[in-house]
């Protein structure tokens, strides 16, 4: 036992002095550094910044400050700020090269050059090992593994390029190289960024201009962070003036307005209505596609969630650039559906106004999350909707867990579901993916998809397809909301790449 605990003590010993080392010699975030003869460091204090220059943003002291280790959403949210990323997602979805000069894609393919002459902000250039090197970290971080769950490799073919290889065929997956960018090896508690702002310190919780960034020169040059231990905290704190911004994305189902001053960043989140194919009149696609006519997802935006979120159409966001060229307008007709019911047999109606013919009635289960005040919601108003049609919706309302676990079981009709959908607007959760339950991976929409990942099919062909075969009813697209103290003046919205996008227009008034 003795023998077995001190070789297992060894073992640990050396890990330990293995990670000394290799943060020893990683670069942590500093101010603009220059060596003395003595070998030393010459470091250059921060100017004195007022009040009105100062920005006081939450964080969580508990978690780590480095993108790759950080797990709460409050300190991800932070990354944008100190490291830039390949590319920025605008408002609109679409990929703008940030660090990169191009992306091209060929195939399975993605060949990223660098812009020449970019710097961290110690003045090192800024290679594409390291975009590669944060790339491996990113792709097992918290914040985003999810989003580059696609893409399988990465090679840094030069000091400029980069060659990422797919795992499945996306003709959006440029959007996804969003992920932060750090100086190798990226894995001290303040890596090095080339962002907007910087850490003057490798402990401090407090962020300065970096000079070496082109083209910023905003009213905010200084960023300070306070610990906020929880997210019921953040609205006490932003109340009181402790903290000048919170960003709540709705998770939790339900808004409480905590300040007059808010804007709203549009989410790749999707809310949708779930049919369960394995069901035998839902196996219909006919069927399907009358209760997604009858469904009106705009009155659901706008009344269950009390517009913060845009109604869907399509399964892809109304303001994603790639469907911008093609109208996928859905407007809910109940007169319609009920007309494409009879025609399918269902004339009849019970003493409740449920249609029925020899197949069954119209008449099935609704799974909601109870703990979403917004999902209850749209199920009861979709409920009222397809009752106009002769389709009556039994709502069962579940905790969480039960939920969760009902939707797994299989034994529903339908439910109310939510996913995130990755930055490219990749729907292969639904078909074969964690969101797939109850629809046919191998339908006419899916093998649709398949076909236009692989370029065989344009977009509209797809969205016409997924149409008439319905696997799902896209609801809406969920939004964040932003607030900020009452004297700051935001000019410009966030994305879902980066809720400070435009802080060089912020200001402080009065």
């Amino acid at each position: 036992m003795k023998q077995l605990y001190a070789r297992c003590a060894a073992f640990f010993l050396s890990i330990l002095f293995a990670a000394a080392f290799f943060t020893a010699c990683g670069r942590e975030s500093g101010p603009d550094t220059s060596t003395t003869a003595g070998g030393g460091q010459q470091t250059t204090a921060a100017p004195d910044i007022t009040s009105s220059d100062t920005l006081r943003l939450p964080y969580s002291q508990d978690d780590s400050l480095n993108p790759f280790l950080a797990a709460s959403a409050v300190n991800i949210r932070l990354a944008p700020l100190v490291y830039d990323s390949l590319v920025k997602n605008g408002a609109d979805f679409r990929p703008v090269p940030l660090l990169a000069e191009s992306v091209r894609q060929a195939g399975l393919n993605l060949t990223v050059m660098l812009k020449q002459g970019t710097v961290f902000s110690d003045g090192a250039p800024l290679r594409a090992q390291d975009a590669a090197d944060s790339f491996r970290l990113a792709k097992t971080s918290p914040g985003y593994a999810r989003r580059l769950d696609n893409i399988a490799s990465v090679k840094a073919t030069s000091e400029n390029t980069l060659v990422f290889t797919l795992a499945k065929p996306d003709p959006n997956a440029a959007a996804c190289l969003d992920y932060p960018v750090a100086a190798s090896p990226g894995t001290g508690k303040r890596p090095v960024g080339s962002g907007r702002y910087l850490f003057p310190g490798a402990q401090g919780t407090t962020l300065v201009l970096n000079q070496k960034h082109p083209d910023f020169a905003p009213g905010i040059k200084k960023i300070v962070l306070v610990d906020i231990k929880t997210d019921a905290a953040l609205a006490t704190n932003l109340r009181i003036g402790n903290i000048d911004f919170t960003f709540d994305n709705l998770e939790s189902g339900s808004f409480n307005r905590i300040s007059d001053n808010t804007s709203e960043i549009a989410l790749n989140n999707l809310v949708y209505l779930a049919f369960n194919s394995r069901s035998a009149l839902l196996a219909d696609s006919e069927i399907r596609r009358a209760l997604t006519l009858a469904l009106d997802s705009a009155e659901i935006a706008s009344m269950a969630f009390d517009s913060h979120a845009a109604a869907a159409s399509a399964p892809f966001h109304p303001l994603w650039t790639a469907a911008l060229g093609f109208d996928f307008t859905r407007v809910a007709d109940a007169g319609q559906a009920a007309e494409l019911l009879e025609a399918l047999g269902f004339t009849a109606k019970g003493s409740g106004g449920t249609r029925y013919s020899s197949r069954g009635d119209l008449e099935f289960s609704l799974l909601v999350n109870a703990e979403s005040a917004f999902k209850t919601e749209a199920a009861a108003l979709a409920a009222k909707q397809l009752k106009k049609a002769g389709v009556t919706l039994n709502v069962k309302r579940l905790k969480r867990g039960a939920f969760l676990n009902a939707v797994r079981s299989g034994g529903w009709d339908m439910y109310i579901g939510e996913v995130r959908l990755p930055a490219s607007m990749n729907l292969s959760a639904f078909f074969g993916g964690a969101a797939g339950y109850g629809i046919d991976a191998d339908g006419g929409a899916g093998a649709a998809y398949r076909l236009y990942l692989g370029g065989k099919l344009n977009l509209e062909e797809f969205v016409e397809t997924f149409g008439m075969d319905a696997p799902f009813a896209p609801i809406c697209f969920t939004n964040a909301v932003a607030s900020f103290s009452a004297p700051l003046k935001v000019h410009g919205g966030g994305t879902t790449s980066d809720p400070f996008a435009g802080i060089e227009d912020w200001n402080f008034v009065g």
